[in-house]
């Protein structure tokens, strides 16, 4: 309910724009990206006479608004909703951004002494996962669940967030022990530390921007451009701790 009432808001800021002749770019994006691109649409925004209105939300949620919302492009945590956009015939070009790893997350100095998985399914410690709908949400049970692993760690789980940004601060705050998150996200709040898995470092998942086929596409895939310009998007996803994509992995177009 509270995706679809900022969906409405974001539309109607679009329809109610006072400032003529500015082009616009509506662009969906997961929220544990909200760093960097909003940093991105900032300084677009100050080089070119275009207005980039950031519709951040889980994965998921993102996807099953598309067809209904409308926009410009779709920047998702992981690959396979832009694979699913692209069989919808919702996405018609692509291009990498960048990479990202899941990781256990825990307070700093690491209090519980977590090291592995398996150190998780120990008495009183607290688990929280993202939900479903957000990518490191679905990509967190999918891969345990394949390894054998989430029906020993699933019990312990006292609390699900909608995005990995809140798996995050609940680790900060103390309110868990530990949290499964995406690498980057965590590398950015002081008050946690990371804890690397064997099995999540062999299962890397790619972040793409899709340019929706009811894109301004002039002003979509100058955006693109921009995001994927070594001095300009990828100089700051790298200051906020996102990995380069693999450079044999360019644009693709239908």
């Amino acid at each position: 309910m509270f995706a679809a009432l900022a969906v409405l808001m974001i539309l109607l800021s679009r329809h109610g724009s006072s400032d003529e002749g500015r082009r616009e770019l509506l662009v969906h994006c997961a929220a544990g990206l909200q760093l960097p691109l909003t940093e991105i649409a900032r300084s677009y925004e100050r080089e070119h006479h275009t207005r980039v209105i950031l519709n951040f939300a889980g994965s998921g949620v993102l996807e099953s608004q598309l067809k209904t919302t409308g926009g410009d492009l779709f920047i998702p945590a992981d690959d396979s909703y832009i694979e699913n956009a692209v069989s919808q015939g919702l996405v018609s070009e692509t291009a990498a951004l960048a990479e990202l790893r899941a990781v256990i997350v825990v307070p700093k100095g690491n209090p519980k002494r977590i090291k592995s998985l398996s150190d998780i399914a120990l008495e009183n410690v607290r688990l929280c996962v993202a939900e479903p709908s957000a990518a490191v949400g679905k990509f967190t049970r999918d891969v345990l669940l394949k390894a054998g692993l989430w029906k020993g760690i699933e019990p312990y789980v006292i609390v699900t967030q909608p995005t990995v940004n809140g798996v995050v601060t609940a680790v900060a705050t103390g309110s868990v022990d530990v949290g499964i998150a995406w690498d980057a996200v965590a590398l950015q709040s002081p008050e946690v530390e990371i804890v690397r898995i064997p099995l999540f470092d062999a299962n890397p998942r790619q972040v793409r921007v899709g340019v929706l086929n009811r894109a301004a596409s002039h002003e979509a895939r100058d955006f693109v451009d921009y995001l994927t310009a070594e001095e300009a998007g990828r100089r700051i996803f790298t200051r906020h701790h996102y990995t380069s994509p693999p450079r044999t992995d360019n644009k693709d177009g239908n």
